[in-house]
């Protein structure tokens, strides 16, 4: 991670908490973000009322089985006040959980969900939460849902953000663990597509 980047949050005025997508921002010269206390752990993951009901339903499913989808999908569909798109929550946690990271994961049989991480960076506390992390014989590797509708032009340019926030996940791993993860996987769950970020060997955190 460039060191101007870390500067721009050390100057950011009353900054106590920046988010693994807010410094993703800074890449792109943009302000960085922040929220209150409440409404960062309130908040259910992803940006739109389906994005946060399938992160729900990716967070308490058996991915494996995928027992219970239907149920699930209809009643967070409902919660956010969508129920007309509960088809929409079940296929794009389908195509998620049927994805090559998410089946490893689950034969891993080490993983967590919704993960709350931080550390210090530059004087602020960068902190966010990973969709699903989870540890084979060759390390610790990141899953990062993404669930809005991106068109095939689009991805190269939304790639430029997501690459620096999956660096940020990494560096959070890095700072607790020790261990510099072997890999961050976006799955996009509208195509199915997944690509993959290998994060650098030493972080901004380092």
């Amino acid at each position: 991670m460039a060191r101007w980047r870390e500067a721009a949050l050390v100057v950011a005025a009353g900054v106590e908490y920046v988010t693994t997508k807010s410094r993703a921002a800074l890449g792109q010269g943009e302000e960085p973000r922040t929220e209150p206390d409440a409404a960062r752990f309130r908040r259910g993951r992803g940006g739109t009322s389906v994005g946060r009901a399938v992160h729900a339903v990716l967070q308490a499913i058996d991915l494996g089985s995928q027992t219970g989808l239907e149920n699930l999908a209809r009643a967070q569909a409902a919660a956010e006040g969508i129920p007309n798109r509960t088809g929409d929550v079940s296929r794009l946690v389908r195509q998620a959980a049927e994805s090559e990271p998410v089946r490893r994961a689950v034969a891993s049989g080490r993983l967590w969900r919704e993960v709350p991480i931080g550390a210090p960076a530059a004087g602020v506390v960068l902190e966010g939460f990973i969709d699903l992390l989870f540890q084979t014989d060759q390390g610790y590797e990141i899953v990062d849902y993404k669930t809005d509708e991106i068109r095939p032009d689009e991805l190269e340019g939304r790639m430029e953000r997501y690459r620096v926030q999956g660096e940020a996940y990494a560096d959070l791993v890095r700072a607790i663990t020790g261990k510099t993860p072997v890999a961050v996987w976006f799955v996009f769950a509208s195509t199915g597509k997944v690509i993959q970020v290998v994060p650098p060997a030493v972080g901004a955190l380092s």
